[in-house]
């Protein structure tokens, strides 16, 4: 059994990529991805909407559409600088 526990929203980013070959659903050209250390040490993978990404700067979270088909919504985290 397990408890729900909610995550902390702040972090800071430890590494970061772009995906520029996406399939044709994601409609958009590119994707930043990132690995994230929250507050409490967690580290998490998500997207992240950031125009210049810096290792170790300061980020915080949010609960997104981060896919969108015909009959479904896929939510995810995407980071934002703090």
């Amino acid at each position: 059994e397990f408890d729900t526990v909610p995550l902390p929203r702040k972090g800071k980013l430890l590494t970061f990529t772009t995906v520029h070959n996406l399939p044709p659903d994601f409609n958009v050209a590119k994707l930043g991805l990132g690995i994230v250390e929250l507050e409490n040490g967690v580290r998490i993978t998500g997207q992240h909407k950031i125009p210049n990404p810096k290792l170790g700067m300061p980020v915080v979270g949010r609960i997104e559409i981060v896919r969108e088909a015909e009959y479904s919504k896929n939510y995810g985290i995407v980071f934002y600088p703090a």
